[in-house]
């Protein structure tokens, strides 16, 4: 369930930050002493092969998402960026899980929230440092991130390196009135006989770095290499496996995995109204997956003030040496999960984003700099569909602007 809880948050985050990069394609862009972003999303998604349920079983899955983020600038070089929201999470996977009377429309939240301390140099380098929390029933995230970026030179070369870690604790009790603090970990209905586990925590640790540069006037280009480490607590606790002789067992991965992956970004200005981008990824772990993406967005102005375009997403995987279907898994196994997120798939995501910078006819402290919507469908080649919708607003201060060129 976790997992399609974050695939909403990133395209939520990664909506904000392809608006505000749109506005800034065709003119010089203002910085803002406070520039805040309001966005509302809402993720649907069904199908029929819930990991809860040992691999079959309704997938449904209802989140609504509220985010805010507030950039203030202190002084000319320094500015401090914070970010908090709460998810409101209606699955039918939730019965049989918690340690309380559940149903199909179970309802669970999950807050959060992290700051980070930003400092611009000339020709757009940067460093900064954050760090923040995400709490929910029965999951802890305490994340600390660290960024750089190097100066542009003629060519527009940029290389920037970010390295995070998250610190996992996936034990629940945090947010029942009877306990306030974490107890245990949550199994399922009828396998709470024993602890399945001696592990309750995980870290992550992730590095990624970016290397920009120009090919010519209208073609810009990034590569991206990633190496991601986790050790501690993989699998997910209320997760069933049903073995070939009848046999019910909670999901049990390797205690460590290692991922890498590169992607290959194009941007292409194509004339004085039109701008394509294009992204190939491939990705490999090793627990046995191995995967490619291919990505294409348009955006077009059709005016000043309104921007819009299509986008699509094509990704297919192998399925993970663990995997295997209900019912299918060998008694004699060591590691094993029926989550179709680790079995082979084929997915497409496809659909439409608009901006909109509205007229501002008198002058205000505030003001509405820009609202974008995005819309978009997914379906999955394993029966899972998904439909998700985001709504931006972006509110700048008016105040002392420092002008850049954006590349045109």
């Amino acid at each position: 369930m976790k997992k399609k809880i974050i695939i909403a948050g990133f395209i939520t985050l990664s909506f904000a930050g392809n608006a505000q990069q749109r506005d800034s394609i065709f003119r010089s862009k203002p910085i803002d002493p406070t520039e805040i972003k309001a966005l509302f999303s809402s993720y649907f998604q069904d199908g029929t092969h819930s990991a809860v349920t040992g691999g079959s079983g309704t997938e449904k899955l209802n989140v609504q998402a509220t985010t805010f983020q507030l950039t203030h600038a202190i002084g000319e070089k320094l500015s401090l960026n914070w970010k908090a929201g709460i998810d409101v999470i209606t699955s039918a996977s939730t019965d049989n899980i918690d340690y309380v009377l559940s149903s199909a429309s179970r309802i669970d939240r999950r807050g959060h929230a992290n700051g980070t301390l930003i400092r611009k140099g000339e020709n757009e380098q940067m460093m900064s440092i954050g760090s923040g929390i995400s709490v929910e029933s029965d999951y802890l995230a305490v994340p600390i991130q660290f960024s750089y970026a190097t100066k542009q030179d003629s060519s527009g070369r940029q290389l920037r390196i970010n390295v995070d870690a998250s610190f996992d604790d996936l034990r629940w009790g945090r947010l029942n009135p009877d306990y306030y603090r974490a107890v245990r970990l949550v199994y399922p209905a009828g396998l709470r006989y024993k602890e399945w586990s001696t592990e309750n925590k995980r870290q992550s640790y992730n590095f990624q770095a970016a290397y920009s540069f120009i090919i010519n006037r209208k073609m810009q280009m990034r590569v991206l290499p990633m190496v991601s480490y986790q050790r501690g607590l993989l699998s997910t606790p209320f997760h069933r496996v049903y073995f070939n002789d009848g046999d019910l067992r909670v999901e049990k991965l390797p205690k460590e995995r290692w991922k890498y992956g590169t992607s290959i970004h194009n941007t292409w200005f194509a004339g004085k109204k039109s701008i394509l981008r294009s992204e190939f990824g491939f990705y490999s772990d090793n627990f046995g997956i191995q995967a490619l993406s291919f990505e294409e967005e348009l955006s077009y102005k059709f005016t000043n003030r309104f921007y819009a375009g299509p986008f699509l997403r094509l990704y297919t995987q192998s399925a993970s040496h663990y995997f295997n279907t209900k019912s299918a898994h060998l008694p004699n196994a060591e590691f094993y999960t029926s989550d179709y997120d680790l079995s082979a798939f084929n997915a497409i995501k496809a659909g439409l984003e608009f901006y909109f910078l509205p007229l501002q006819k008198k002058p205000r402290n505030y003001f509405t700099k820009g609202i974008g919507l995005r819309l978009a469908w997914y379906q999955r080649s394993d029966g899972l569909t998904a439909m998700m919708g985001t709504l931006l607003f972006d509110i700048n201060q008016r105040g002392r602007q420092k002008n850049y060129l954006a590349p045109k």
